[in-house]
């Protein structure tokens, strides 16, 4: 028995290094093993099922190669949960590079990352495939000739110009396996990364309670309390200069005001209208009692973004991670990017500088070039 494990919908341009493992590119007929030898000609087989539109299938994709060996061979069951987990760690790294608001073209989501563990043997040619499914009581195992078997790449799943990861954040997430606290690192990766597949299917309000949880997972909230969470959130999450809740627009109501008058910052308020929000879903009710101040996809967007910035800055206490400039400009944008109104564009929704997240982003690092040209003068 072989197999080989692959990622259908992960386009890279270089192979990436994730332990005694390597994902290295994949295209159809070309590499990673090399045109017209037989190797290749069994991942394209292998493959071959998997298409991006009608018949055609993907030209671009990756796979997983183990120290030592290549890409076909049997795994042991050992290897195919560290496969598993490593898929994780590299969703996470890859959802910490993506842009929002900028057409798609470096955006991704969890199901770019959905990886296939593909048994086969010499026997029987490649022409059978066999899927296993999940059920609630077992399993199911479902054969069918390959030539039969199309996989259509999902709608809200797309990649034009490649993935880019997160580099550092993988070898520190490398790095704090042998952290004690790991486990809770790694529950929160979890959380986070089903929080973020796109999929229609997939509720938004199932998608706050996960992604509430991995923030409390990460901070080690084991209560489950409102002031715990903040407590930790406002402490790790630092930005150089933080906005009063009476310096926000969105926070300037009375009533508003009233609910958050404790709160020392935009971020303090943030996270505490999340936990609420995120209270109701969590005991059932799809639409909420509690007035939240932002939208729940504001919230989900806002999240998605912050969470990997706080998963660096607790790595950066356990010394696996170093906080660099890019990271602190983007903790110091987080406040700016809450108080304004992010899905209400000020022009042509098509051009990228309509949306308040860009000029936002924009303003504030041109203030921050301008502050460091200006002390370089003196």
């Amino acid at each position: 028995m072989s197999m080989l494990a692959f990622f259908p919908w992960l386009r890279i341009s270089n192979p990436i290094s994730v332990g005694d493992v390597r994902i290295m590119p994949y295209s159809r007929g070309r590499q990673p093993a090399g045109e017209g030898s037989k190797i290749q000609e069994k991942m394209d087989t292998i493959l071959q099922p998997y298409q991006e539109s009608g018949d055609r299938p993907v030209v671009d994709a990756a796979v997983m190669q183990f120290a030592g060996s290549d890409s076909l061979r049997d795994l042991s069951e050992q290897e195919i949960a560290e496969a598993l987990l490593l898929a994780e760690l590299l969703t996470v790294c890859g959802l910490s590079s993506r842009e929002y608001f900028g057409g798609g073209l470096q955006y991704c989501n969890r199901d770019n990352f959905q990886l296939v563990i593909q048994r086969f043997t010499e026997k029987d040619d490649l022409q059978w495939i066999r899927i296993t499914s999940r059920r609630r009581d077992g399993a199911t195992n479902n054969l069918t000739i390959r030539a039969d078997l199309h996989i259509q790449r999902p709608d809200h799943v797309y990649n034009y110009l490649g993935i880019s990861i997160d580099t550092p954040l993988l070898e520190s997430l490398l790095a704090a396996r042998k952290n004690e606290d790991w486990d809770r690192f790694w529950e929160s990766i979890l959380c986070f990364n089903l929080a973020n597949t796109d999929n229609i299917a997939n509720a938004e309000q199932i998608e706050a309670v996960l992604i509430v949880s991995a923030f409390e997972r990460l901070l080690g909230c084991s209560r489950g309390n409102e002031h715990d969470l903040a407590s930790k959130f406002v402490s790790t999450l630092v930005p150089a200069e933080e906005i009063s809740i009476s310096n926000c627009p969105r926070l300037n109501d009375p009533q508003v005001a009233r609910r958050f008058q404790h709160c020392a910052s935009v971020r303090d308020a943030w996270i505490r209208d999340f936990f609420r929000l995120r209270g109701d879903f969590a005991h059932g009710a799809m639409t909420p009692d509690y007035p939240a101040v932002w939208l729940l996809r504001e919230h989900l967007l806002l999240s998605s973004f912050v969470f990997p910035l706080l998963l660096k800055t607790v790595l950066a206490v356990g010394k696996t991670y170093i906080i660099t400039r890019e990271d602190q400009d983007q903790i110091d944008i987080f406040e700016h990017l809450a108080c304004k109104d992010l899905f209400v564009p000020t022009g042509d929704t098509f051009h990228s500088d309509s949306w308040p997240w860009n000029q936002v982003t924009r303003e504030i690092l041109l203030k921050r070039l301008s502050e460091t040209l200006y002390k370089r003068q003196d």
